[in-house]
């Protein structure tokens, strides 16, 4: 079941406009970079509306029909986390929020990739979500206050280089607009 944007995308930017937020390349570029399979690395300074496009982004595709999952990337991951320290109930019929997006086919938003502790466990975990979707030609749609340079010191090579196999790379210039 397909959900509505006001599901998954946070109540800050539940009115943002695909239309009037989003600059012509960049609309032109995600149509053409998910109905290819690949996706967009969207990076900058804080406050410069990374966030805000993205999301306008997240709800044009939704509102096309294509299914979403979008998560900050520190909150997914302190869900992953949350999930691994539980119990395992026999009952349960889970199959966790790993597997989810794993298995998932349409379009993933990560939202401040490069924000998160950074720890081997952080970089196996994303690792493991972003080397499923490049060898699947799922797209995801990050953002980032780091360029490759920093991420690739962050993150790893590994993750890096899958992300510029997978997305083109953008740079958002401004000032903060918070």
């Amino acid at each position: 079941m397909k959900k509505d944007y006001k599901q998954v995308i946070p109540a800050r930017f539940q009115d943002v406009s695909y239309k009037d937020d989003v600059l012509d390349s960049i609309k032109e570029l995600s149509v053409k970079q998910i109905r290819e399979g690949n996706g967009l690395y969207i990076y900058g300074g804080p406050g410069v509306g990374k966030t805000h496009t993205i999301c306008a982004i997240a709800k044009n595709v939704i509102l096309n029909g294509i299914d979403i999952r979008f998560f900050n990337t520190s909150n997914l991951l302190e869900k992953l986390r949350e999930e691994f320290n539980k119990p395992i109930d026999a009952d349960q019929d889970s199959v966790g929020i790993l597997r989810d997006i794993m298995d998932f086919d349409g379009v993933l938003f990560l939202d401040d990739i490069g924000a998160e502790k950074e720890s081997e466990w952080t970089r196996e975990r994303l690792y493991l979500i972003i080397n499923k979707k490049y060898e699947d030609c799922r797209p995801i749609i990050f953002t980032s206050n780091c360029d490759m340079e920093i991420l690739s010191a962050r993150l790893g090579d590994r993750i890096t280089s899958r992300i510029k196999g997978m997305s083109k790379i953008i740079e958002l210039e401004g000032r903060d607009l918070r």
